[in-house]
């Protein structure tokens, strides 16, 4: 699929570079035209392209909310495919499917028996790669939920990535690139930790305040198990 680069800079470069728990994990919250700040990066700074888990490989995370509520869910990743002319990664997650933008790793839409539940036009906008500390951006986007028949454009989530740094979860430990992001009006918050050895996620913290519309929950989200795919699957497939 992907493949990761790590780099070291021996100098300052100019310039730059998936029920419930599904929804949450979903909307891990670039898109064409967002706004990127480019700080001049330090020496030896540590930046990541985006890559995405190869065919085969399968992943699980387990979320639990404040009041004690959990959840878990199984996900695989299914290869390259296409929808409504566009070619996505595609990851199985129980009767879903999500799609997330080739070029950017960024989730595109969800689908339940190949019928559309979520979509995020151009894309979600969680990832500006390459990630580097320091790195900000503005995520705009139109959400739709068409099962509910709810819309809302544009979304704007503000993002940076904050630190580089040892991550320890049931799955293992894991260098990686901790992302915070907030919506206005400041009432709901969160933080990531992607590990570019994965291309994956491994653990989210998801909090609303109790000024939000849906009042306050804190939900904390972890990757438990991680299996890497056997081997290489080739090929295309079409929703």
């Amino acid at each position: 699929m992907g493949t990761i680069e790590i780099h070291t800079f021996k100098k300052a470069p100019t310039g730059s570079w998936p029920g419930r728990i599904l929804a949450v994990l979903a909307l891990a919250l670039f898109a064409p035209g967002c706004a990127v700040t480019a700080p001049v990066l330090p020496v030896s700074a540590e930046t990541v392209s985006a890559g995405f888990p190869q065919e085969g490989t399968n992943w699980v995370y387990s979320s639990k909310t404040h009041v004690g509520a959990r959840t878990t869910m199984t996900f695989t990743a299914l290869g390259e495919t296409t929808f409504n002319g566009k070619v996505y990664y595609r990851v199985g997650a129980g009767l879903d499917d999500l799609l997330y933008d080739k070029p950017t790793g960024n989730l595109g839409a969800s689908l339940r028996m190949g019928k559309e539940v979520m979509t995020m036009a151009p894309h979600d906008g969680t990832f500006a790669f390459p990630l580097y500390v320091g790195k900000s951006w503005v995520a705009r986007y139109a959400f739709h939920d068409r099962i509910r028949g709810f819309s809302h454009d544009p979304v704007e989530v503000n993002w940076k990535v904050e630190e580089y740094e040892e991550v320890t979860v049931p799955a293992g430990t894991f260098k990686a690139f901790k992302l915070k992001s907030s919506i206005a009006p400041a009432n709901a918050f969160t933080t990531l930790w992607y590990a570019p050895e994965l291309h994956l996620m491994v653990k989210r913290i998801d909090e609303r305040t109790a000024r939000h519309p849906l009042g306050y929950e804190r939900r904390v989200t972890e990757m438990t198990e991680y299996h890497a795919a056997s081997k290489r699957m080739a090929g295309k497939h079409s929703i």
